[in-house]
């Protein structure tokens, strides 16, 4: 459980400063690959993506994502008691993706209520 602490903060201050909000990009990219078709059958699509929002929309990725890594961690524990470590680690993955998907569905919410919520189809 520590080891995931210290991966999370390490993640969020070398990734927010010296990264420009990478390691939030690839969160935003595997949020949208779930939320993009979702949003597409409303008739609209995200904005978070597009312009000027991708940078910044990244770096708060990047702040706000590393939280979930420890829960995730933990979960995946309270789960899997006594599963194997290939299933713990699938179950770890599909818990990260969920927790991206989260992430960039809050994240798309404040641009949204920021006055972005016109978007063409």
């Amino acid at each position: 459980m520590k080891w995931s602490i210290v991966i999370a903060i390490c993640l969020a201050t070398f990734g927010f400063i010296p990264g420009m909000g990478i390691p939030g990009g690839f969160v935003l990219m595997f949020g949208a690959l779930v939320l993009e078709p979702i949003m597409k059958l409303g008739g609209h699509g995200l904005i978070v993506l597009t312009g000027d929002r991708g940078w910044p929309a990244a770096l708060l990725a990047t702040l706000i994502w590393p939280v979930f890594i420890p829960l995730t961690y933990l979960l995946c524990n309270r789960l899997c008691k006594d599963a194997s470590a290939k299933k713990r680690r699938i179950v770890f993955a599909c818990l990260l993706l969920v927790s991206a998907v989260i992430t960039t569905a809050a994240i798309e919410v404040l641009a949204r209520s920021e006055g972005g919520g016109v978007v063409q189809k």
